[in-house]
Formats: structure tokens, C-alpha cells, sequence
């Protein structure tokens, strides 16, 4: 994020941003009535944070894009205060090892639907890790995988398979057990399978919905397609600053292995070393499908795999302690110096492998289309409009997310796509009982509209805009300054503390009732679970057919307070589940045995 007012950017970064910026305004103003609840997390979370903060859909993109990863972080903390009880102080270090050590920081790169699947997929391994310690856990496991699979699907399918393989991998020593005839207790794996299970009726519940579009979310698997996707992953595979931390991760799962620990803490520091090392062999495994030519977007999973530097962070928190360890004020700054060393030492890797990112969107092309924008709404209300671009021109081009995320909302309702010259959309169009205008923008196809510029003179409507069929103007229009993002240093300060705060408003009161009574533990989870509900919240304001226009979209963030601390007063007094009190007399025995 520092990035953006660093160099002046005006629209979030990425190829897709306009796509995510089209689709919040869609939810903004008529809900997911056009896309649907595939991959709708993303845009309901959106929207309903551009109306609690009064900033449009290109300034929350990129806003978005530059928190989330903090909810990343935090969940990677939550992990290692479970399975190894860390402090406060080492939050901060966990939090930004998350992301540093991967070298590169890939899903960063404009890839907002990935970014939020991982900030609920990577909470809701932290609240399994939890719960395996302490029983308390399993329903805010459900319901952020539920949030990861609506925000994009394949991923959570992925985070799926590794996370019933370390259920599975966790289990067996009791299978083996009772496979032997003495029977032993399977401890938190039932009520986690079933938290799985959940989630999984749940993602098929939100294929109940097509989109206008008819998009789940895939793309053909046409060769170019699949060759596109394997040459990305090789490009992946040879950066070698994604591996410098692999070293250290392998020395975080052996001392986290063989180090003594209290007894409370065992069944979770199992579950995290049985997440680490299935997301390890199932990323290895997607790999050489990828390298074989399956598509299996391993380039993308290399940049899943934060296994790796969530262990990171557990040897840097091992060697910091182990260096401070022995009394003396020199010991103490040498565990200080090692552990910033460490870690400004990956910073310098991420910041370099990020050198490259930019916005792909122009502002003179977003000018081109706002005016085109003010041209509809003032003399062709209630039109059928299509843009007519380049042949060959695909869906998720760039010129068409760009032409709907700048275009208001309701003209683009009615708004189609064409591809082909003019005479092939003339005859398309003559025989449609009513005549769209054909919008033709020089930025986008150069081509088609130095032929509607001589067949249709006098339909130029602004510079580098003409409106095939449509009402005529005496003189064309001055070009409009489009929207942009609100990148300034001040505003995504005070935004981003907004939007943080309302984070951890809508997520305290389900913290506190889904989460074992520790404060940081509560703390750490608290925004991912409170995005996490708004979307399940939105979802369902969306499904009863509510609205998010105006104050309506403020509904579903105090609903999702209001429901939150409701649970938590409910549970309040509510006697301890089975497994919780399996886990306190285990650990009574250990106690007395020791």
C-alpha cells in the first residue's frame, strides 16, 4: 500500500482490478442479482465498506488490497500463540514474516478474491488450531471456510484437501489404536470433520445461483489456456528468493517437533505440524500435475503455501529466544538484532520482487468512458447500450472490466458485448427488436472507429467516442474526469484505520463466542472473523432480497454486530462441550502424573 502514494499511483494494481471494481458497484447497486454467489465475498465485502466509509469501489480495491494482508498475519499468529503461546510482542514479527518470506508476494499482485480466500482460509486453520487445544473453535472453523469457498471456490477446494489430509494424518495414531482393539478418543477430529462438512454443503448452496454470465468461477481449458498457465508456473518456480526460507522453515517444524512443551499446547502444536506438512506435500503434488500440463494454477499455489512462512516465523521466534535466553543486556539487544536482521532482510527481498507492480488501468481511458457514461445517462436513458470491441476480444479483457467498473451502474445493467468489425454489428443489430447504441472508443479499437468516425460523422459524442444509432448532439461532449482511487497518504491512513476498526467491531462479539477465553488469541482473529461474517451476512441480507443501496448497506454491518455479541451472550452461560471436558481431564492427568 505504501506504494501507491510512493509513486502517485490513481487505481489499484493488477490486470483484474477493474473486474473487482465493476463487480462492487454491481453489488452496490443492485446486489448479486448480476453476478451471482460464486466468488461474491469480494464484492459484498466491498460494498459494504465503500458505503460505511463514503470512498468509492477503485479507492476500496486498493485500500483492500493493502489490509488484508494484515488479517493474513494475524491468523499466522494465531497459529503459533496456540501451538507455542507467544507473546504480544512477537505479533507484529510473526504477522510480517507471513508474507516477507515468501520473497515475492504474488497474491499482493491485484489478486483480490485469492487475497481474501487466504485471509479466511488461513484464520479458520488458526481456529482449528486453537480448538484442537482447547475444544473451543470448531464453528468459527465452519464458518470462515464457509467465507473462503464463497470468495473463490478452487482455493478452498484446495485448502480443503490439505486440511482433511492433516486431519487425517493427526487421527491415525488413534485409528492405529483402535484398529488394534483398544480404542482411543479421536479427540477434535470429529467436530472439525463436521465443521468441513458444513462448509461443503454450504459451497454448494452458492452454486444454486447462476450469473448472468454464467461464470463459476473457470476458464476453458483450451490449450493456450493450459500453456499460459505452465509457462506462469515455471516463471514462479525460478524465482529464487521464494526459497530462502525454506532453510529456516524445515529447522521452525523441527524444533516446534522435538521441543518440550506444556501439555495443554501438544494437540495443537500437532494440528498446526500436521497443516504445515499436508500443505507442503499437497502444494508439491499440484506442482508436478502443473509442471505435467495439468491446470491446477500452481503458479498461484506457490503463492498459497504459507506453511512455510508461518514456520518461518516459529524458528525466528525459537532463535530470538534462544539468543536473548541467558541474562545480560548484550544477550538480550543480540536476540533484538537477530530477529530485525531476519526480518528486514526478507523485506528487502519482497520489496525488490515487487518493483514491477502497477495499475493497468489508464485514467485517459477511464475519462474516455465516464464521459460516455454522462452521454447515456443524459440523452439515452433506459437504453440498450453494447460495446463494440477489438475481434477476438475475450471476456476478462482489459478494455471491457474497464468499460463496466467506469460506467454508472444501472446503464451498466443493460450494457452487452460485442466483438467484430462495424458492418458485422450492424447486421447483428438490425434485426433486434430495439436498437442498442454502439459504443465505439479509439483507445480500445482504433480500427472500428476510424470506420464509424467516416460511416457516422456526425455521431461523435466526445473526443475519441462515438455512439453508433444514437441521439445526436449539436457539438460533442467535453471529456469527463473519471473516477479515481483516493491514494493519498492521509486518506489511506485514516480510511484504513476506519476500516479496521469496523473489522474488528463486527468480529469482536463472534470472537468472543466462538474462541477460547484468551484475549489475544480473540484479538488476533477478531477482523478475519468479522470480514468473514459480513460477507455470510451480506449473503443472506442479498438472498431474502434486500437491498445495499444507501443507508440499507449499513443494515448488514450492524446486523452482523448485533448477531455477534447476541451468540456470545447466549453461550455465555452455556456448560462445556464433550471434548472440552475430555480435554481438561486430560490435562488434570498429565498434571498429576508429572
Amino acid at each position: 500500500m505504501v506504494r501507491y502514494p510512493l509513486k502517485d499511483f490513481a487505481y489499484p494494481i493488477g490486470w483484474d482490478a477493474p473486474w473487482y471494481v465493476w463487480r462492487a458497484n454491481a453489488v452496490a447497486s443492485s446486489g448479486l442479482s448480476t453476478i451471482g454467489t460464486t466468488r461474491a465475498a469480494s464484492p459484498l465485502l466491498l460494498a459494504i465498506l465503500m458505503r460505511a466509509t463514503g470512498q468509492n469501489a477503485f479507492t476500496m480495491v486498493a485500500l483492500t488490497l493493502g489490509l488484508l494482508p494484515a488479517l493474513v498475519g494475524l491468523a499466522g499468529a494465531a497459529m503459533l500463540r496456540s501451538a507455542l503461546a507467544i507473546k504480544v510482542v512477537w505479533v507484529p514479527i510473526v504477522g510480517a514474516l507471513t508474507w516477507l518470506a515468501f520473497g515475492q508476494l504474488g497474491i499482493v499482485g491485484g489478486h483480490l478474491d485469492n487475497l481474501v480466500n487466504a485471509s479466511f482460509i488461513v484464520a479458520a486453520f488458526a481456529a482449528a488450531v486453537t480448538f484442537a487445544g482447547t475444544g473451543k473453535g470448531a464453528m468459527a472453523t465452519a464458518l470462515l471456510f464457509m467465507a473462503g469457498a464463497l470468495a473463490e471456490w478452487t482455493f478452498y477446494a484446495f485448502a480443503l484437501a490439505v486440511f482433511l489430509l492433516a486431519l487425517a494424518i493427526f487421527a491415525w495414531p488413534a485409528i492405529r489404536s483402535r484398529l488394534s482393539g483398544h480404542p482411543e478418543s479421536l479427540g477434535p477430529v470429529p467436530r472439525l470433520v463436521g465443521a468441513a462438512g458444513l462448509s461443503v454443503a454450504f459451497t454448494a448452496f452458492t452454486f444454486l445461483s447462476p450469473t448472468r454470465e454464467g461464470s463459476l468461477g473457470l476458464r476453458t481449458f483450451t490449450q493456450a489456456f493450459k500453456d499460459r498457465l505452465r509457462d506462469r508456473f515455471f516463471v514462479r518456480v525460478a524465482q529464487i528468493s521464494r526459497y530462502v526460507a525454506f532453510p529456516l522453515a524445515a529447522f521452525g517444524a523441527l524444533f516446534l517437533a522435538r521441543s518440550p512443551s506444556e501439555p495443554q499446547r501438544l494437540p495443537a502444536r500437532r494440528l498446526f505440524l500436521c497443516l504445515a506438512g499436508s500443505w507442503v506435500a499437497a502444494t508439491a503434488l499440484a506442482s508436478v500435475a502443473q509442471a505435467a500440463g495439468v491446470p491446477v494454477a500452481g503458479a498461484r499455489l506457490l503463492s498459497y503455501l504459507f506453511a512455510v512462512p508461518i514456520l518461518t516465523g516459529a524458528f525466528v521466534w525459537w532463535l530470538g529466544r534462544r539468543v536473548a535466553a541467558r541474562p545480560g543486556l548484550w544477550r538480550a539487544a543480540g536476540g533484538v538484532a537477530v530477529v530485525l536482521a531476519i526480518t528486514v532482510g526478507f523485506a528487502a527481498l519482497a520489496w525488490g520482487g515487487e518493483v514491477g507492480r502497477k495499475p493497468w488501468i489508464r485514467s485517459q481511458n477511464v475519462d474516455d468512458v465516464a464521459t460516455a457514461g454522462d452521454y447515456l445517462t443524459r440523452f439515452a436513458p433506459g437504453r440498450d447500450v453494447a460495446v463494440i470491441l477489438q475481434p477476438g476480444s475475450q471476456p476478462g479483457s482489459l478494455p471491457w472490466s474497464v468499460v463496466r467498473a467506469a460506467l454508472p451502474a444501472d446503464v451498466v445493467a443493460t450494457l452487452t458485448r460485442f466483438t467484430g468489425t462495424l458492418d458485422e454489428y450492424l447486421r447483428e443489430t438490425s434485426g433486434w427488436a430495439s436498437e442498442p447504441i454502439g459504443l465505439v472508443f479509439k483507445r480500445f479499437n482504433p480500427l472500428v472507429f476510424d470506420d464509424a468516425a467516416q460511416a457516422f460523422p456526425n455521431n461523435l459524442i466526445a473526443p475519441g467516442v462515438i455512439a453508433v444509432s444514437g441521439p445526436i448532439l449539436d457539438r460533442p461532449l467535453p471529456t469527463l474526469r473519471g473516477p479515481r482511487a483516493r491514494t493519498r497518504t492521509l486518506v489511506l491512513l485514516t480510511t484504513g484505520a476506519l476500516v479496521i476498526l469496523l473489522l474488528v467491531l463486527a468480529g469482536s462479539g463472534w470472537a468472543w463466542a466462538l474462541l477460547p477465553a484468551d484475549a489475544l488469541t480473540r484479538a488476533l482473529l477478531a477482523p478475519g472473523l468479522g470480514a468473514a461474517m459480513l460477507c455470510l451476512v451480506g449473503l443472506a441480507w442479498d438472498r431474502v432480497g434486500l437491498s445495499f443501496r444507501g443507508r440499507m448497506a449499513l443494515a448488514p454491518l450492524a446486523l452482523t454486530v448485533v448477531l455477534g455479541w447476541a451468540l456470545a451472550l447466549a453461550l455465555a452461560r452455556r456448560p462445556p462441550s464433550p471434548l472440552r471436558r475430555w480435554l481438561t481431564e486430560r490435562r488434570s492427568r498429565r498434571h498429576l502424573t508429572a
